[in-house]
């Protein structure tokens, strides 16, 4: 039975990366050797490439380049322009409220490997992003390229010097970070999410770079983009994205069904259609939802198991063990194996 279709993101993300490797003397036939792709490849607008192949060009770059903290410097480099019409309209945007709206909207366009949701505590805004794929052993590289991307352009929009957000990763804090204290955004490390955090009252501050004008021409050319990307996407890689919602609790059938805009009883008899079901498609997300909650050592198993809508903890790992073949406190072993052993080679 085939499952949803793995994964993807824009191929040009590659091709900053290129761009970026070049300083350490690194060129693109050397970087994409032996993963499939081409210098031509990563150029191609139209182009998607599964985060698997994202990934093994992210860890190729960081072993030719010798440089650990690589997804520091791609964060930094990062320019609004490389989101697509999707930066565009972010950049036009009136307010960071409108402009963080958008970007939660619209991701699907660019990728479903993340969603992003907006949390508002007290007077301290956060802007979470959601991991539905696992990148493994170039996951500090992507999560610190989108971060510090974030970061560097909150800067320009804002017309601010960044040092009244932080960056908060799940992660446990690399050896090499210690190189960037102090150059670039203040990033703490082992938390619940993995969030750029601000001053609650920057949401409803002008952006330096609004135009509402080409705010409502973007956003139309995003929201025509998303309804061309539905038109040619499997019911069941929509069902995927769907599958936690933005709070980040399980959707039911029902809900997904209405966002759809079909009958539950339609969306089955789809899915069936594609050879899979909604409790295939719902397990397969689930699964790599509750690995990614697993590795962040501030995340407890009755927690990932409460967020993943389990009211047992039993439950949770039944469930986890059908998916992976491993009970929670096995798969958490495991990955505390992965990530001493990371340590100890200076990854």
């Amino acid at each position: 039975m085939d499952g949803p279709e793995p994964h993807t993101l824009p191929a040009t993300y590659l091709q900053h990366l290129a761009t970026l490797v070049q300083r350490w003397g690194v060129h693109g036939p050397t970087l994409f050797e032996g993963t499939g792709l081409t210098p031509e490849d990563a150029a191609d607008p139209a182009r998607l490439v599964p985060v698997a192949t994202v990934a093994a060009v992210a860890q190729r770059a960081r072993m030719l380049t010798g440089e650990p903290g690589l997804g520091v410097y791609l964060g930094l480099q990062t320019y609004i322009s490389a989101h697509g019409y999707l930066g565009f309209a972010a950049m036009s945007a009136l307010t960071l409220r409108q402009a963080l709206a958008i970007a939660a909207e619209f991701v699907p366009m660019r990728t479903g490997a993340f969603t992003f949701r907006l949390r508002i505590a007290g007077t301290t805004a956060a802007f979470e992003i959601i991991e539905h794929a696992d990148f493994g052993d170039a996951r500090d590289i992507v999560l610190m390229a989108l971060l510090v991307g974030f970061w560097q352009i909150s800067k320009l929009i804002l017309a601010v010097d960044g040092r009244d957000s932080a960056i908060e990763l799940v992660m446990p804090r690399p050896d090499y970070y210690d190189r960037f204290d102090g150059v670039g955004p203040v990033v703490r490390f082992e938390r619940a999410s993995n969030a750029i955090v601000f001053d609650v009252r920057r949401l409803d501050a002008p952006l330096a770079t609004a135009d509402g004008g080409s705010f409502a021409l973007a956003r139309e050319e995003c929201a025509r983009a998303m309804r061309s990307l539905e038109s040619r996407t499997r019911v069941a890689d929509r069902v995927r994205r769907l599958v936690v919602d933005r709070d980040g609790r399980p959707a039911s059938l029902e809900q997904i069904a209405s966002s759809l805009d079909v009958s539950a009883r339609t969306l089955r008899r789809r899915l069936v259609e594609e050879g899979t079901s909604f409790v295939d498609v719902r397990d397969r997300e689930l699964g790599e939802r509750a690995k990614i909650l697993l590795e962040s050592s501030d995340v407890s198993i009755d927690e990932a198991a409460r967020r993943l809508g389990y009211d047992h903890v039993g439950n949770f790992a039944r469930a986890f063990r059908r998916w992976t073949g491993k009970t929670p406190t096995e798969y958490r072993k495991t990955i505390g194996r992965r990530l001493r052993s990371k340590s100890a080679n200076g990854g």
